[in-house]
């Protein structure tokens, strides 16, 4: 039982995580709730979930929040901070071009250029509150924006190996408003 299980999984992430873009449609995921996980703070007006297992110290902040937590193999980052340059930190980022494009590119820590060419939506009653650009590298890199105020906004930078995109799927159809 437990091969049938493990072979229906590794065909789930085959389709759902390294489909060849050029012909994949985007994915579709439903807010939802995960019993047994962990409800946190995940912006001022949000709380997100987590496996109970991750680390780190999540929603923080003194003048402004930041938030950080990942998997005890650091196989997945969730992460952000977004400043002005100041020292006041800001819930979300820059907001997404309109239209809304389909793939970005952005730069890692290092400087190196990285096309996010995968996407999925987030709905809740039909309406997109969320989407999630990443990579279909080995060591992927992703952008979360949520719609806050009429704008979807940069709300989260994930960096995840492609082994556990379900995984990350999963965290981001968590995200609800307070």
């Amino acid at each position: 039982m437990k091969l049938i299980l493990t072979f229906l999984l590794i065909i789930i992430v085959l389709t759902h995580c390294e489909k060849d873009v050029s012909t994949a449609k985007p994915n579709i995921y439903t807010l939802t709730t995960v019993d047994g996980w962990l409800t946190i703070n995940f912006k001022t007006n949000y709380t997100i979930q987590v496996p109970n297992d991750f680390l780190g110290i999540g929603m923080a902040g003194f003048e402004g929040n930041t938030f950080e937590k990942y998997s005890k193999d650091s196989k997945i980052i969730l992460s952000y901070a977004y400043s002005n340059g100041g020292t006041f930190f800001y819930d979300f980022g820059d907001n997404l071009q309109h239209p809304i494009p389909k793939n970005l590119t952005v730069k890692d820590q290092s400087g190196i250029s990285h096309t996010l060419d995968k996407t999925d939506f987030y709905t809740q009653n039909s309406d997109t509150l969320g989407i999630f650009y990443y990579s279909n590298d080995t060591l992927a890199f992703g952008k979360v924006y949520w719609l806050d105020n009429g704008f979807f906004k940069q709300a989260l930078d994930i960096k995840f190996y492609s082994s556990e995109c379900l995984i990350v799927q999963l965290i981001i159809s968590t995200i609800k408003r307070k």
